[in-house]
């Protein structure tokens, strides 16, 4: 696994990591059994990349794949009794924010996931919850203010995407007979990409 932020956008070193991390895995290319990958939400442009990259391993390998959503796998990381909110920053002023509650044990989502100014979001909050995401880690306080003794956090190596925990819910996914072919995986934005081609139509 490798887990960290980068200077450089996704295309410039997703391929060589793939590679590092299967030889300090001692796995070669034609030893995996499936891919997995995140839908979004979160940047435009790296879901894209990371999308164009897991399809092609997949279908040059005629692999299975499992796509699971980012908020999905925040939720997961933090986990418990409390209904938790995963909140990722979107830019423009607004956070992509779903509600988990959990259900056996694993986070359900339970209602859409939304891109809505901060101030509209934590408005509608009422309950005791849990919170984790990078928006959540860098506006504690804020939330704090807002919610007082309603609101409660993960625990800060949480509060980001972790290759493990998509990795063990692809198995699941896998074990349960839910693998999905490349043409059915289909990036989730929430929002219109900000990005648009001549002529007006979205790009994407």
């Amino acid at each position: 696994e490798r887990t960290g932020l980068r200077a450089r956008s996704h295309s410039g070193h997703l391929l060589a990591t793939v590679d590092e991390v299967l030889a300090e895995a001692e796995v070669p290319l034609s030893g995996l059994q499936g891919i997995a990958v995140t839908l979004g939400p979160g940047s435009f442009t790296g879901i894209r990349i990371g999308l164009a990259v897991a399809k092609g391993l997949a279908m040059a390998l005629n692999l299975p794949m499992a796509g699971v959503g980012t908020l999905e796998i925040l939720a997961r990381q933090a986990a418990r009794a409390l209904p938790v909110w995963a909140a990722l920053d979107a830019r423009r002023g607004e956070v992509y924010t779903a509600r988990f509650v959990s259900q056996g044990g694993c986070p359900v989502q339970d209602g859409p996931a939304l891109a809505l100014a901060p101030e509209e979001w934590l408005g509608g909050i009422g309950e005791e919850s849990l919170f984790v995401g990078d928006w959540v880690l860098a506006h504690e306080d804020a939330i704090r203010a807002r919610l007082g003794d309603l609101a409660r956090f993960a625990p800060a190596e949480v509060h980001r995407i972790r290759a493990r925990t998509l990795a063990d819910r692809a198995l699941e996914l896998f074990r349960a007979g839910r693998a999905s072919l490349p043409g059915e995986i289909l990036p989730f934005y929430v929002r219109p990409p900000d990005a648009k081609l001549p002529g007006g139509s979205l790009a994407g």
